[in-house]
């Protein structure tokens, strides 16, 4: 009966035109889509790391020249795709197994509890039939090359002249370097099985190339699916042992509740504190996996004569005592990731080791403790499993650390047959647990428990209501959004918060003519309930994305005016930029914002990006101190970026 189908099916959809190739010159839209809709998400966020999701961007570009096979693809490879949910990857999975090799896009679209906008989504990503890896058939590879520069057009304090008497009194009032921040990258790719990049980076004020990152990567090759030489990153379980990367996830689908750890990739992004450097492999036999990660760097920190008092992570050196604070602590890892995975259930153990050159010695006393119990070779432990039994997703890990600290988190998503998905989440760490290797918010010191839900319901074909909800010890947070969208034509997105003291609403209408012509039209407005006085902010912007010359130039030209007098009322907004970089702005005082972002494609190769941004206050004549200090109300930057492909 299914092969009956099939024939039906083909007759009305091609078999395989739909491996859509496309110049590596820009981004896909469907690749900024859905980066946009992960930063727009995670844009009040302090921490983001929008540069991370470069390293993404370069993922779905290569499979634009390299597709990825989802008759073989492993569920591994599958979690890569971002916007697959763990319930689609095992209907696929399951689907193959049972009938068989998928023949047709059209075939995939009818696989029950696959969504079919996700599928036209990925579509140009993703085939059916692709060749044997063999370096003859892909030799010499592909190579990209970036260069990037930046400026401040107004004078900063910390670059205007000084005498020779001020500067000794004071030598870290002026910045050591010009204002010029300067990026080059150069990627190297064979097939999708080898690579590797380098990367440097000046920052302002800095003298000279400040900051080389390198890696070199081989995948599915034998046993080996990944071996990393170099810097790299790490994510496993749900992040209370190790996770030292971006978290890429749809943070308003209730399936973002829960990690989507990836295990070792190289480190692409220009962050100087987040990468590990030496080796990493992971080797797969059937269904077991076991990585092994170590390494040995140097890090920004603050020291005594006794030892270190805390790690600094601006990354910048460009003053004498930045200099000096430089690299001054080393610190040495080594943890390896044991998992098992099946269809429906996935389990897997980390432990990791971690050594300093000094001793800590400063206030944490969760640090101080961990110091007293000496240099034992356990740092922390965890167990993390993920079962799926019908529409139902069980997933949580729980660890411990050197001093004897818990940590855990357990959740539930429901995918239910009315098209409704359900999370539940909860978390509890110990005052004391401490996991130098992860990065994941409330895994280390919070010593609060937390819960927290999400619904995603589609009242209509197209609407989409979502809801999030997080109650903690001391604090809790309530999000509401309904996404609309007329006839393909308008989108209109509202959004309301409750976090506290703050109450947040927000307006988005998007209205498309074509593939050529955007107009985004934003309004937010944050209350804040004060003791004496409540305090208000508001912010408003208007944004045109145009795609002229037959699609060869690319522009957006926006406008925005805000009014936030307090900190607590300020107002996030995410910007377009260049390849491969993001801009979540945090809006603060009274003023006005534009910005112009310009790409032209030139040939087939080259492409270049040209952006003007500028804040002018309303309520101020000098914007930043110290050495950031600007004598003027504007503030505005200046960035030039090429890339050649080859």
């Amino acid at each position: 009966m299914r092969r009956v189908i099939l024939l039906f099916v083909v007759y009305i959809y091609t078999t395989s035109v739909f491996c859509q190739n496309n110049s590596e010159g820009g981004s896909h839209p469907f690749v900024l889509r859905i980066v946009e809709m992960i930063i727009s998400s995670r844009e009040q966020e302090e921490d983001t790391d929008e540069e991370s999701l470069g390293e993404m961007i370069h993922y779905f570009n290569n499979l634009l020249a390299r597709p990825l096979n989802i008759n073989n693809a492993k569920p591994s490879s599958l979690e890569e795709l971002v916007i697959l949910t763990p319930f689609e990857i095992v209907a696929i999975t399951t689907y193959i197994r049972d009938y068989g090799e998928i023949l047709s896009f059209a075939e995939l679209l009818l696989i029950p509890g696959v969504s079919s906008e996700k599928m036209e989504i990925l579509k140009p990503f993703i085939c059916l039939f692709s060749a044997g890896f063999k370096i003859s058939d892909n030799f010499p590879g592909r190579s990209k090359i970036i260069i990037r520069g930046a400026v401040v057009p107004q004078t900063k304090e910390g670059y205007k002249p000084i005498t020779r008497e001020n500067y000794m009194l004071n030598p870290d009032s002026r910045y050591l370097g010009n204002p010029l921040h300067l990026y080059g990258q150069y990627r190297y790719t064979l097939s999708n099985n080898i690579s590797a990049l380098v990367t440097l980076e000046k920052d302002a004020g800095e003298r000279g190339c400040d900051f080389i990152s390198w890696s070199a990567t081989a995948k599915s090759i034998g046993i080996v699916e990944k071996l990393v030489v170099g810097s790299y990153t790490a994510r496993y379980g749900q992040g209370m042992v190790m996770w030292n990367a971006f978290i890429p996830e749809y943070s308003w689908e209730p399936v973002a509740n829960m990690k989507r750890e990836q295990g070792v990739s190289p480190h692409a992004s220009a962050d100087e504190n987040s990468a590990y450097k030496g080796i990493a492999a992971t080797l797969t036999k059937g269904s077991l996996s076991f990585s092994i990660m170590a390494s040995s760097r140097r890090v920004d920190a603050r020291l005594t004569e006794s030892g270190y008092t805390s790690l600094l992570k601006t990354g910048l050196h460009n003053t004498p005592l930045t200099i000096e604070r430089k690299g001054s602590l080393g610190v040495s890892m080594a943890a390896f990731n044991l998992a098992l995975s099946l269809r429906r259930v996935k389990v897997g153990v980390t432990v990791s080791s971690d050594f300093k050159s000094h001793p800590y010695t400063g206030r944490d006393s969760a640090l101080l403790l961990r110091e007293i119990q000496g240099t034992k070779l356990l740092s922390n432990a965890g167990a993390d499993w993920r079962y799926i039994k019908g529409r139902s997703l069980f997933y949580g890990e729980i660890a411990i650390d050197r001093c004897s600290a818990k940590g855990g988190v357990a959740g539930l998503i429901i995918n239910m047959k009315s098209g409704m998905e359900l999370s539940l989440r909860a978390r509890l760490t110990e005052k004391h647990y401490r996991a130098p290797h992860s990065n994941v918010s409330g895994v280390s010191g919070s010593g609060v428990w937390s819960l927290g839900t999400g619904v995603k319901h589609k009242p209509l074909n197209n609407m989409t209501i979502f809801f999030k909800g997080e109650l903690a010890e001391r604090y809790f947070k309530l999000s509401l959004m309904c996404d609309y969208t007329v006839e393909k034509l308008i989108n209109i997105t509202l959004r309301g918060a409750l976090k506290g003291t703050k109450r947040e609403a927000r307006a988005d209408i998007k209205i498309f003519r074509g593939e050529n012509f955007t107009m985004h039209t934003r309004a937010d407005i944050s209350i804040v309930k004060n003791e004496s006085r409540d305090t208000y902010g508001f912010y408003v912007h208007n944004e045109l994305i145009l795609k002229l010359f037959n699609k060869k130039v690319d522009m957006s030209l926006r406008g925005a005016w805000f009014n936030a007098q307090h900190w607590e009322n300020r107002i996030y907004s995410y910007e377009r930029e260049v390849l491969y970089q993001f801009r979540t702005t945090a809006l603060y005082g009274k003023g006005l914002r534009y910005y112009t972002n310009l790409k032209v494609s030139i040939g087939e190769r080259t492409n270049l990006w040209l952006r003007y941004s500028s804040t002018r206050y309303l309520d101020r004549d000098i914007t930043g101190e110290g050495p950031e200090k600007i004598q003027g109300p504007s503030k505005g930057e200046i960035k030039l970026q090429l890339q050649y492909s080859f």
